[in-house]
């Protein structure tokens, strides 16, 4: 599980192993909180339980063309961690009460 607060954007990357889902419930933040499901490496929930819209970087391992955000394609931008991993991300936007998935393609 991989969740980063610190930037100002909510910014997630799967560390599952394999396919195993992996979830965790009511992360504090903005005076409610978040809930984030990763589904192995193929993608990731984020449900949002505040009363302020959410800067979400939904982050994938490799270099991919391309995500989907709720079924719909979208580019995606692609970075090197810290560690050297390449990574592909999507910046969206999760209004209150809002749950987003993003999927790789």
């Amino acid at each position: 599980m991989g969740i980063d607060l610190s930037s100002g954007t909510v910014t997630t990357l799967s560390r599952s192993k394999g396919e195993e889902e992996n979830a965790i419930y009511g992360v504090h933040l903005l005076g409610g909180t978040i809930d984030v499901k990763h589904d192995g490496h193929r993608s990731t929930t984020l449900t949002n339980h505040t009363q302020h819209a959410i800067e979400w970087r939904a982050s994938f391992p490799g270099r991919l063309n391309g995500l989907t955000v709720n079924g719909k394609a979208q580019a995606a931008r692609t970075a090197t961690t810290e560690g050297g991993e390449a990574i592909s991300y999507v910046l969206v936007r999760v209004l209150p009460g809002q749950s987003l998935t993003v999927n790789t393609r």
